[in-house]
């Protein structure tokens, strides 16, 4: 029996969903740009939460995150 064969491949942990499943298709595109859905999503591969690139609020953070690091290059 492998080592981590009790060990489910989807779920949360510590509060925060994880998935180790092989991403497809279908599925980075369901997380990335779902119209309706929440702001974060789960993560395609790995540990927490990514942006859901339909919702509006999604654009604001990227906007403001790139203003910030842009600030911080000119400024530094």
């Amino acid at each position: 029996m492998p080592l981590n064969s009790h060990r489910k491949p989807q779920g949360t942990l510590l509060g925060m969903p994880y998935d180790w499943r092989r991403p497809n298709r279908s599925k980075v595109f369901a997380r990335l740009w779902n119209p309706g859905g929440p702001m974060f999503s789960p993560k395609v591969f790995g540990w927490g939460w990514t942006l859901n690139l339909a919702h509006p609020g999604s654009w604001a953070v990227l906007g403001a995150t790139a203003l910030a690091v842009t600030l911080a290059l000119i400024f530094a």
